[in-house]
């Protein structure tokens, strides 16, 4: 395994409301990684996060557009380094190991890496419905792209120059994560998993995840960028359920009208019309952003290449 000692290393922790975690995260970071300086970007927290960061050690800015996206857009932004460590401030994640990933990424030339979260005591800190979500949304992904995850939703990332330079970053919120991982699946670049321990939050502490909220708002974003990345794929589907239902009313008129040579349904045979027409403009509408697609995806892997 190659050293990370001669690559310039910058953690990235976005924090709002941590002030009962954000002091061992910041420690146990500058202790993985004594060379490595240490962010955390506060967004419009209304406790002692940044207060406490500082006193911690970290490098401590401020961020008052809520949203960890828009905490992470400009981090990306502000921030020079080789590799970036991307992790949550509520203490859930296991630092000691992050040398073990960075050397990955350095012998993989991976772009990003992603840490999949595996319960590491006896309080499992996972609710029911982030399980179910974060099980759902990986499926999801693997339908679009091929290709299987096992926690696309986790925050503890390793990150490489070319890749952050490159990222636009579109959504906002908890969206960040999944998008992250798409733009990395369209450019076909390389990504990679590797375990880490997840621990149960700071006594005293909650998730910002809302399961019900957040997740709806993660699966429209999904939706919008399988439009922008896979829009063939999208509209064909579309394409095939407006075919289906327009055959399930069809049938019996059709079944009818051989027995007896009338249409007794005239609006419902207008309705099947109109979805034939539906049909083919989804299918159409595919093709058309497929080919658009491309040629902006075409432009963003050149555009890629060229950032060292």
């Amino acid at each position: 395994m190659q050293s990370s000692s001669h690559q310039q290393v910058a953690v990235l922790i976005p924090c709002h409301n941590e002030e009962r975690a954000i002091k061992r995260v910041v420690e146990d970071f500058r202790t993985a990684l004594p060379q490595a300086s240490v962010y955390v970007y506060d967004n419009a927290s209304a406790d002692q996060t940044a207060a406490v960061a500082a006193s911690a050690g970290a490098i401590v800015r401020y961020e008052p557009l809520l949203g960890k996206a828009n905490v992470v857009r400009n981090m990306m932004r502000d921030i020079e380094a080789d590799y970036y460590v991307m992790v949550d401030g509520d203490g859930s994640c296991d630092s000691s190991i992050v040398t073990t990933l960075i050397g990955r990424c350095i012998d993989e030339n991976l772009e990003m890496l992603i840490g999949y979260r595996q319960v590491a005591d006896e309080q499992n800190p996972y609710r029911p419905g982030h399980i179910f979500g974060n099980w759902m949304l990986n499926k999801i992904i693997k339908f679009f792209f091929a290709k299987q995850f096992k926690d696309i939703l986790s925050g503890y990332r390793i990150l490489s120059r070319r890749f952050v330079k490159n990222f636009p970053i579109l959504s906002e919120g908890f969206e960040l994560e999944t998008e992250m991982t798409v733009y990395a699946l369209s450019l076909k670049l390389r990504i990679g998993e590797h375990p880490v321990a997840f621990f149960a939050r700071a006594k005293g502490t909650k998730s910002k995840l809302r399961t019900y909220k957040d997740g709806w708002r993660i699966l429209l974003f999904i939706i919008r960028l399988f439009k922008d990345y896979r829009p063939l794929i999208l509209f064909s589907l579309l394409a095939l359920i407006t075919l289906i239902i327009t055959l399930f009313f069809f049938t019996p008129i059709w079944m009818h009208f051989l027995d007896t040579g009338t249409v007794d349904r005239i609006p419902t045979l207008i309705m099947c019309g109109a979805g034939s027409v539906l049909s083919l403009l989804s299918l159409f509408t595919g093709f058309i952003l497929d080919s658009i697609s491309r040629k902006e995806l075409k432009n963003s892997q050149l555009a890629y290449l060229k950032t060292k």
